[in-house]
């Protein structure tokens, strides 16, 4: 977090972990089960369910959100910690099943690239726009070119975090996008796939 307009030279740099407050925020029952909407603390989020929609108004923290759980994840694969990620955000592992790897991505990107590939079905997967995202982020090098799509098709120790739904302005390119990320989580990874998607409650 870099807070400016402080009188020194260059931002005041502080770390995520040290200013982040968890939010408070209600869980809405899907639309096939019955009951009331329950109130959590985001340090429980990831205890709801294993894919999850974040929607609230702007500025409501949801990138925010997302990076903190970015954050704890590789603190906790880093330490070899899952103590603390679930401490921090609520999340359960099952016996044979390792910590997820983060991974962030903003939607809006997305959307260019199904513009720029609009005559090439091949490219206009989610796997296939997270692999060139991440390969052109160059976070790990060396990597095989198809390290990302296997991984991501695996759906296994994966946590995806696609932020900005609603920052595609175009409603026919969101429900493009939208169809990609229901065929993701419809597919043989889907079963495995954990993610989080946000958005602002009026998109949504």
């Amino acid at each position: 977090v870099n807070l400016r307009g402080i009188k020194q030279h260059g931002p005041v740099p502080l770390p995520l972990s040290e200013v982040y407050v968890p939010l408070s925020a209600e869980v809405r029952p899907t639309r096939m089960a019955a009951g009331k909407p329950e109130e959590l603390t985001m340090d429980r989020l990831l205890s709801v369910n294993r894919q999850l929609v974040v929607i609230g108004g702007p500025g409501s923290g949801k990138t925010t959100v997302l990076q903190h759980v970015a954050w704890a994840l590789a603190k906790a694969l880093a330490d070899d910690d899952p103590a603390f990620a679930a401490a921090k955000l609520g999340l359960r592992l099952r016996p044979d099943e390792a910590l997820p790897i983060p991974i962030f991505a903003p939607i809006s990107l997305y959307a260019e690239h199904l513009r720029k590939h609009r005559d090439d079905r091949r490219k206009r997967t989610l796997t296939t726009f997270l692999s060139e995202y991440l390969v052109g982020c160059e976070g790990v090098p060396g990597l095989p070119d198809d390290f990302f799509v296997r991984l991501l098709e695996s759906g296994r120790g994966v946590f995806l975090l696609l932020d900005g739904l609603d920052e595609v302005p175009d409603e026919d390119d969101r429900g493009l996008v939208r169809a990609q990320i229901e065929s993701l989580f419809a597919g043989a990874a889907g079963a495995h796939l954990r993610a989080i998607v946000t958005c602002r409650t009026q998109a949504y």
